[in-house]
């Protein structure tokens, strides 16, 4: 099928590396029947859209997102997202995406992210880049810059989970960043915020139905 590549500005040069990315992604071997139409368009920072239904992609591109040593990885990642959701079995919703709070889609979208780059970094699509260096976190307690290395990207996960009230994050990311192998869906990665959430929904149901009748 061929691909439609729509933009107004010229934020990717060569549009030969986005076909590249679509036909080699490790994560969707036919990516490319899931693809029709992509409009680049210009952002703050790097992000994508997509519709499964129409196939059309919003990718989001900063001005220089082109120029970044890492740029391919960055489209394995954004495309990554668009695998995933064509995927019946992920059980992605934009209905049940728009029911969540908004600290919920921030902490689902930071292990969604987290689970991509663990199973880029087991094909060996992963690399660090520009984003990575020079970021701080609260690690044990303490504001500290992070290496810039995998460990320091998933400190830097940790700590934005944890500062969110997100409990047993160091686990979690290290669980799902250790297993790249284990396949999971929209649906579990909700399931797996909520249960981490003072004081949220599924645990008081839980309560609900511990009580004598």
């Amino acid at each position: 099928m061929q691909i439609e590549i729509i933009e107004q500005q010229a934020l990717v040069p060569d549009k030969g590396i986005i076909a590249e990315v679509i036909e080699r992604h490790p994560i969707s071997k036919e990516l490319c029947i899931h693809v029709k139409t992509i409009f680049i368009e210009k952002a703050e920072k790097e992000s994508i859209e997509y519709d499964v239904y129409s196939k059309k992609v919003i990718l989001n591109l900063t001005q220089n997102s082109h120029e970044k040593e890492n740029f391919k990885y960055i489209l394995f990642h954004e495309f990554s997202h668009v695998a995933n959701k064509a995927r019946s079995d992920f059980n992605y919703s934009g209905e049940v995406k728009n029911s969540l709070t908004d600290l919920e889609k921030s902490l689902v979208m930071e292990l969604w992210n987290v689970y991509i780059d663990s199973r880029l970094n087991y094909y060996g699509f992963f690399m660090l880049g520009p984003d990575d260096a020079n970021v701080y976190g609260t690690v044990d307690g303490k504001l500290q810059k992070l290496p810039f290395t995998i460990e320091g990207k998933l400190l830097g996960h940790t700590a934005f989970l944890a500062s969110r009230g997100f409990q047993d994050a160091k686990f979690v990311v290290e669980d799902i960043w250790n297993n790249p192998q284990r396949m999971t869906s929209y649906s579990n990665l909700i399931r797996i915020v909520k249960e981490r959430l003072p004081n949220n929904t599924l645990k008081r149901d839980a309560a609900k139905d511990c009580r004598a009748p």
